[in-house]
């Protein structure tokens, strides 16, 4: 059997054999999310589209993954067969979707978002500061973990390889009579965030020589010297946004207003979700963190460039603003290779340029100056 692809709640299949599965549901985590006290509670509640909690040991023993492949079989088979991998029976996953957040009126230039790049790939270290929710980006397709288990291994595919939690999801999604969209954009083309929390990463592949097409023209010895079996897991949260892909020529207001809505929904959006995912990632009752100041982090990287062809210096500033706008405490980039020297250079000049005119810009006004910059969009690199 394959990933059927779901194209809205009402699609879903019901399975020949209807497997069920014990979860909260989105009532109930409402008031988990937003508890009393909550700040965002009255400006975000009702931007929860849906939620669903189960016991990640269930959800991976109820959907197994399904990958096709012939290489991403191999890893799989040898992480369950050789070393009898099974998720932490006292270990729960959180997933939610959220409708768009309206961006703000106003931009503060001097919000101390802590920027940072690191010329690496994601490597998921575990912070050990207790009062920090780390996030990494998938950069999603609109059909979430559509491809996961087929040919190619792009970040999106890598990630589900790594947390077979994920693919498990995408059978939930699939396969599950429950309604529960997978898609990070609705039918207006209006972002959706996805945003999973507390899965668990079991492998850490280095995809220097078998990323993308290559993943599977790769022979067995290769793909399994470039994989290494975490033992015990580390524990990651996903933010699941779609880029827009194809443009050409000059970023249209529309285009830069979409990234920058999208961007900040979701990083809004695990910012709400940091009292909630501390808990579920410490194994904590509610309540119990003690009442800390929580921190956001996002990690992320070339959100819509590369395959989608997004113009690499404009994906930086507007992720750079929209994490300003919603009050991240770091982002961190992740640019894989150091030989973006020209693009951050340029990124920075825009952003402090930005900063020199004035120290409060309004939204609109800001998304008009960035038209005006003329960015254009680059060729995709086909992955």
């Amino acid at each position: 059997a394959s990933s059927k692809f779901i194209d809205s709640g009402n699609d879903y299949e019901r399975p020949s054999n209807d497997v069920q599965i014990d979860a909260k549901r989105v009532a109930k985590l409402r008031n988990e999310i937003f508890s009393d006290g909550n700040l965002y509670t009255k400006q975000f509640g009702d931007k929860l589209e849906n939620a669903i909690e189960f016991n990640g040991y269930d959800l991976f023993s109820k959907f197994q993954p399904l990958f096709q492949d012939k290489n991403k079989l191999l890893l799989y088979n040898t992480v369950v067969e050789k070393h009898k991998y099974v998720p932490s029976k006292s270990r729960d996953v959180l997933m939610t979707r959220w409708l768009a957040f309206p961006l703000p009126n106003d931009y503060n230039t001097k919000f101390p978002t802590d920027i940072k790049f690191e010329s690496n790939v994601f490597t998921y270290d575990q912070n050990h500061d207790k009062s920090t929710v780390e996030w990494h980006l998938n950069f999603a397709n609109h059909d979430l973990f559509s491809y996961y288990s087929q040919r190619l291994l792009a970040q999106d595919e890598l990630q589900v390889l790594e947390c077979f939690q994920l693919a498990s999801i995408r059978e939930y999604l699939c396969g599950c009579k429950h309604s529960f969209s997978s898609h990070t954009i609705d039918d207006n083309r209006n972002p959706t965030p996805i945003l999973i929390s507390n899965v668990e990463r079991i492998l850490n592949m280095d995809t220097t020589n078998i990323y993308g097409n290559r993943f599977t023209r790769a022979s067995e010895n290769e793909i399994l010297s470039a994989s290494q079996y975490l033992d015990p897991p580390s524990i990651v949260n996903i933010l699941a946004i779609q880029a827009p892909q194809g443009g050409r020529g000059s970023y249209s207001k529309s285009e830069i207003h979409y990234i920058l809505s999208t961007c900040y929904t979701g990083f809004m959006a695990a910012k709400v979700l940091a009292s909630k995912t501390h808990q579920l990632n410490a194994m904590q009752e509610k309540g119990s963190d003690g009442g800390l100041p929580l921190k956001t982090v996002i990690h992320t990287g070339w959100f819509g460039c590369g395959a989608y062809g997004g113009n690499r210096t404009l994906m930086l500033v507007l992720q750079i603003i929209a994490a300003q706008l919603a009050q991240i405490d770091k982002i961190m980039f992740h640019t894989v290779t150091n030989d973006c020297g020209l693009e951050k250079k340029q990124a920075r000049e825009c952003w402090e340029e930005i900063g020199k005119q004035r120290d409060n810009w309004n939204v609109e006004k800001l998304i008009e100056h960035l038209q005006n910059q003329d960015y254009r969009w680059e060729r995709p690199n086909g992955t």
